[in-house]
């Protein structure tokens, strides 16, 4: 008898961690800016990535970008820039360095001061989320060559896989031409820019991505005029990340991340400066998750010799179900500076801060964190910004999903909108796209080698030849088959049994001892 093997590749979700980092510094007023008066906003971004594992730290860095604006002394609104460096790791019981590890940050808050008039402090405090995935690959029995396949137990193993074990990336570049209506730009105090509509579908060997990438300028007016003006635009997204093995029928919930906006004013055909040049990297976890089923030996014996089984359990997860919703947003935040005239932009970020998945259905909950930039009408502040917190409760039908499950989400915006309700009051209107995979933590048995090794003596001349037995719960023909050295379809045959897998606790079974 020889044992028939292949080999099988399976993925385990091996922790979920997050942790919260305090970067502090300052940002000093470029010399050919003017001197700083007041901030009337703050705001950031960052990015980490992986850099490399020590035992059972995962070793990471990145930066946080800061983005201030203030208010010169000669009342013009100026934008500047710092950057902060991130290095850092984190503990993960059970990582090693075949680890596949998925990093993700946010900005949970900024705060910002004036030093003096050439410096600014800034606080960040960043929740960085790492998601570990292991795989196990080696060799086991799918089955036994010689030996009858009535007394080989064959068992169906469902599992599944992260088909995309790295980040892809997609350059969205354009040329974005700003209307005759508004001024030429004399300089650009901030950019934002934000994956909107994403659609993702799984193709030969590949994640197409498709959707649009919102641009929003602050930019002075070459003409003077308006302290600050606005110039919106979306550019379609529209490429491929390249994932090996991925099939038509593959679940996937891909997470997208700006991680870098690089820009630069040009001169239109009539010399004006009307024209912006936009390069975008796009940081993409392609998150496919291939189901697998393969049979596997579970169990064997001989009627003749014993077989001795090596065995090894493997952990492995489950696919359930994937869903990518909407969330309505709709509250009224209320400005604590200056009388509201009117509203240039309102920019948010989304912080998840709990996830429960229970029958069917899967509640995510955060906040909306609202940036709100407005002019105030007063010729001595014209400008000023506040910040709201719009907490947010949404809840997703995931099929299949119980409470001993885990989900995997991630939230961002696609839509804000606004309402001026008074000078005081503005109603924020839009929509967060949340992003859920349910996954099942589960475990099998494998067998992974099969020696043989004689009988003694006078051992099947020990069994019973004839049984009467009372079938208990648990058990099948195929164990007593096993348990009293015969085959299945002999105890059917004798007790007459149509169905051999059906047999109830109570059953009263006649079993004849096999021939050894």
């Amino acid at each position: 008898m020889e044992a028939i093997k292949k080999t099988i590749s399976v993925d385990k979700n091996t922790a979920n961690e997050t942790m919260q980092l305090l970067l502090e510094g300052e940002v000093i007023v470029p010399d050919s800016k003017g001197d700083m008066q007041r901030i009337i906003s703050c705001a950031a971004d960052c990015f980490v990535r992986p850099c490399g594992v020590n035992g059972n730290r995962l070793e990471f860095s990145g930066s946080a970008d800061i983005d201030i604006i203030y208010l010169c002394k000669n009342q013009n609104a100026v934008g500047m820039s710092g950057t902060a460096a991130i290095n850092d790791f984190m503990v993960i019981e059970g990582l090693d360095k075949n680890s596949t590890v998925q990093l993700d940050c946010n900005i949970i808050s900024v705060d910002c001061n004036v030093q003096n008039e050439r410096k600014a402090a800034y606080k960040l405090l960043i929740e960085v989320s790492c998601h570990v995935f292991d795989t196990y690959c080696g060799d086991v029995v799918e089955s036994i060559d010689g030996l009858n396949d009535e007394n080989m137990f064959i068992n169906d193993i469902n599992y599944t896989n992260l088909i995309s074990k790295q980040p892809g990336s997609i350059t969205v570049r354009e040329q974005l031409k700003i209307g005759k209506e508004k001024p030429n730009i004399d300089s650009i105090v901030r950019a934002f820019a934000q994956p909107v509509n994403i659609n993702a579908a799984c193709a030969d060997e590949g994640v197409k991505i498709t959707g649009d990438l919102k641009l929003t300028f602050l930019y002075n007016g070459a003409e003077g005029g308006d302290p600050l003006e606005v110039f919106t635009d979306e550019v379609p997204i529209n490429g491929c990340v390249e994932v090996s093995g991925v099939r038509e029928d593959m679940l996937c919930s891909p997470d997208i991340k700006v991680e870098k906006l690089f820009y630069s004013v040009l001169a239109d055909e009539d010399g004006e400066s009307r024209v912006i040049d936009i390069e975008c990297e796009l940081c993409i976890y392609p998150n496919v998750f291939g189901s697998n089923n393969v049979k596997l030996l579970d169990d064997a014996y001989c009627l003749d010799r014993f077989l001795e089984l090596e065995c090894r359990n493997i952990e492995a997860f489950r696919a359930i179900c994937c869903n990518n919703s909407q969330c309505p947003i709709k509250q009224p935040v209320e400005t604590d500076g200056a009388d509201m005239l009117q509203i240039y932009c309102v920019t948010g970020d989304v912080t998840v801060d709990n996830v429960s998945v229970m029958q069917d259905k899967t509640l995510v909950e955060g906040v909306l964190t609202v940036n709100v930039l407005y002019v105030t009408g007063n010729d001595s502040d014209p400008v000023c910004g506040f910040k709201g917190d719009i907490p947010f409760s949404h809840t997703l039908e995931t099929l299949g999903s119980t409470e001993c499950m885990t989900a995997l989400v991630n939230a961002a915006p696609q839509h804000i909108g606004f309402n001026m309700l008074s000078q005081r009051e503005v109603e924020i209107r839009g929509m967060l796209a949340i992003n859920c995979v349910v996954i099942e933590n589960t475990a099998f048995t494998v067998v992974t080698n099969v020696k043989e090794r004689p009988v003694p003596d006078g051992f099947f001349d020990s069994l019973p030849s004839v049984t009467v037995y009372i079938v208990k719960k648990g058990d099948t023909l195929w164990k007593l088959a096993k348990r009293f050295n015969t085959t299945v379809s002999e105890i059917a045959k004798i007790n007459g049994i149509e169905d051999v897998d059906l047999i109830h606790p109570g059953d009263r079974l006649l079993i004849l001892k096999g021939a050894a």
